[in-house]
């Protein structure tokens, strides 16, 4: 296994770290990003998953992006973005079979990752097209509700700092035809983003042709997915790698 990093702007946090395996086996990169509130959290938070899944074929990165706080939404998502550039860039250099990117993500990072893939159904760009988007303990929505976490709700109001509106922001609100496939996976004991939102946005991405899966992991709380070695960690591979197979089986 080659570990790389990808530097795509001058800050400090806007890097990729990337790992190729000695043979990779699947067409589809794995490209993760990290939560944290928005304002927190690191790419390395990711590590044990690109060496799971490196190990296991897989080609795979974790992206960093600005998080102090006067970077807003458009910041983090052009952040995310140029990451997700360098990566498929160096794909094409480094002349793997990897043709197409699952964008995955927990929390404030699950958040990014599904506009990422909401917006790849806008865009014309074809370089390894997002093939699928795997969301754990993100957001349906970011449209203020009356039990809404007040932690949560400031860092909504730092992220539209920049003029971005909730029709920018907010998953329920980016939907369009041609989305790609999502997995959602949901603490049992979710405290920030309530369950029927998440399956209310999967709703909405079936109602525009798009196929989901929804899976409640028993025993969680939010932000669990991160230390693995536990059951609840193992149940959640188990349902990202089968998520995966049926986006790209494993070469013999």
């Amino acid at each position: 296994m080659r570990s790389e990093e990808l530097r795509f702007g001058p800050a400090e946090r806007q890097v990729v770290d990337v790992r190729l395996p000695e043979r990779p086996t699947r067409t589809v990169g794995l490209y993760y990003i990290h939560g944290g509130g928005w304002y927190a959290g690191k790419r390395q938070d990711f590590h044990g998953h690109l060496d799971h899944f490196a190990q296991r074929g897989f080609v795979a990165a974790a992206t960093g992006y600005r998080i102090e706080e006067s970077a807003g939404y458009r910041d983090k998502i052009n952040d995310v973005t140029a990451g997700l550039a360098a990566f498929r860039e160096w794909l094409a250099d480094q002349a793997t079979e990897v043709d197409r990117v699952v964008v995955l993500g927990s929390s404030a990072g699950a958040h990014l990752a599904t506009m990422v893939a909401l917006r790849s159904a806008e865009s014309d760009d074809q370089r390894s097209p997002i093939a699928g988007c795997v969301s754990v303990n993100g957001p349906g929505t970011l449209v203020p509700w009356p039990e809404l976490d007040g932690n949560i709700r400031t860092k909504i109001d730092w992220l539209r700092a920049d003029g971005s509106s909730l029709d920018e922001l907010s998953p329920d609100r980016r939907v369009r035809v041609g989305c790609p496939p999502f997995l959602f996976l949901l603490a049992e004991h979710e405290h920030l983003f309530p369950h029927d939102q998440v399956r209310s946005l999967a709703g909405l991405i079936e109602q525009h042709g798009g196929w989901t899966e929804t899976a409640v992991v028993p025993e969680t709380k939010h932000g669990f997915v991160y230390t693995l070695g536990g059951p609840a960690q193992d149940r959640a591979l188990e349902l990202i790698t089968a998520f995966l197979d049926r986006i790209s089986p494993s070469s013999p």
